[in-house]
């Protein structure tokens, strides 16, 4: 059996192929004239960089140019997603968005860039699934799932791998 990492990256990088065969056919092709940067604002060597790299990969591959990844974690996100406002708008300075950036304006009031006017989606390149675990000997009855469908678990899951 392929261990769930190597699917989701194998789909990331499929992923960003067929996207890449779209933008062609409903655009022109971008071609970038120097090295392209993907900012993250995670840290180095996490869940993101194993999606980023890849990605950046394929995309070096494809476009004939160094596609680097540039961590900038911190700030709640915040610092790398300036670095992409203040870019210049050509193309060479992309950003990877996370839960925070979308969570941000209703926490703060003093962000330096306007989400919504600032960035423009390009495309979705993944999905993450978030679960809250313990021992397994703790029993927490209160949590368990109430689903009374035959032959479906009572016990939650994060997904179809754990159930």
């Amino acid at each position: 059996m392929t261990p769930p990492s190597s699917l989701t990256r194998r789909g990331l990088v499929a992923g960003a192929a067929l996207f890449a065969l779209g933008a062609r056919a409903q655009a022109p092709a971008f071609r970038p004239t120097r090295p392209v940067r993907i900012l993250s604002p995670q840290q180095a060597g996490g869940s993101t960089d194993a999606i980023l790299r890849p990605l950046a990969q394929k995309l070096a591959d494809l476009w004939g140019q160094p596609v680097l990844v540039d961590n900038r974690p911190g700030g709640g996100s915040i610092i790398a997603t300036q670095a992409v406002v203040q870019a210049p708008p050509d193309g060479h300075t992309l950003g990877l968005a996370i839960n925070s950036l979308t969570i941000n304006p209703s926490l703060r009031d003093d962000l330096p860039y306007d989400t919504l006017q600032d960035l423009t989606p390009i495309t979705q390149i993944g999905s993450t699934t978030v679960a809250l675990v313990a021992h397994p000997r703790w029993a927490c009855p209160r949590w368990r799932s109430t689903s009374r469908s035959p032959g479906r678990s009572r016990e939650p899951s994060p997904g179809p791998r754990w159930a």
